[in-house]
């Protein structure tokens, strides 16, 4: 089958799935279905391709797959796939380069102290650039940077003390972010993307980090949130590939 033949397919089996599971339809239906779609993913995964279309939407396919389920979050399974892809095609063998560790959410000194669990209030606000913020075990902002308030075209002062919820909204909170709180407070560093439609920009594609903040005697206290667009570096990286397989 061809890469388009097995994309539809895979979308034909996961429409029919989503209809057996608001039917509480037939386990059994259901079950054949599901090892439907993760054979077609994974035909979807390995097949090499030379033509530089075919290889975006390959790529784009697991960028992409999440949303059509109806959640804008990427699983980690999705992220490796698109790390292998993109250094198949770049031809990038011995040591793994995928785009998540290409392209940390904070290009910055902040960063290190961010993983030391380091970093300080002053550090954190300096941090004009990136968009970091601090939030207690209520959900809380105890601080976020210049960066982060101005996306959200407020100042700092404007947003701690807020409840997660005033900034990304009641649904997104229970949907998506307070499983990962919820993790990141019991001692989980997590990393995770999802897409957002942003205003003028459109949909573009946000990396995340959790890191647990921890008091002197290493109980979490709070989660360290750090968050950047890496839209254009995907499409960057996308581009190289193709490029390559040009080339």
């Amino acid at each position: 089958m061809s890469l388009a033949e097995l994309i539809t397919s895979h979308d034909e089996s996961l429409a029919k799935l989503l209809s057996a599971i608001h039917s509480d339809g037939d386990h059994a239906l259901i079950t054949t279905l599901d090892d439907q779609i993760n054979l077609f993913s994974s035909s979807i995964r390995d097949i090499h391709l030379s033509s530089p279309g075919e290889i975006n939407q390959q790529i784009k396919f697991f960028l992409n797959r999440s949303a059509t389920v109806g959640d804008d979050t990427i699983t980690s399974s999705d992220r490796q796939t698109v790390e292998m892809l993109i250094d198949r095609y770049t031809d990038e063998t011995g040591q793994s380069k995928g785009f998540a560790r290409r392209t940390p959410t904070i290009d910055t000194q902040a960063s290190v102290h961010l993983r030391d669990h380091q970093f300080t209030t002053d550090e954190l606000i300096v941090q004009s650039n990136s968009r970091v913020s601090l939030y207690n075990l209520d959900y809380t902002y105890e601080y976020t940077s210049l960066g982060n308030a101005k996306f959200h075209n407020s100042a700092p002062s404007e947003i701690v003390g807020l409840h997660v919820v005033d900034i990304v909204g009641d649904l997104r909170f229970h949907k998506r972010a307070k499983q990962y709180y919820d993790r990141c407070f019991g001692g989980e560093h997590l990393n995770y993307s999802y897409f957002l439609d942003v205003p003028d920009f459109g949909e573009r594609l946000m990396d995340c980090q959790l890191t647990p903040y921890r008091d002197t005697d290493g109980c979490v206290r709070g989660a360290f949130f750090s968050i950047e667009d890496i839209t254009d570096k995907i499409e960057q990286v996308t581009q190289s590939a193709v490029s390559n397989v040009v080339g």
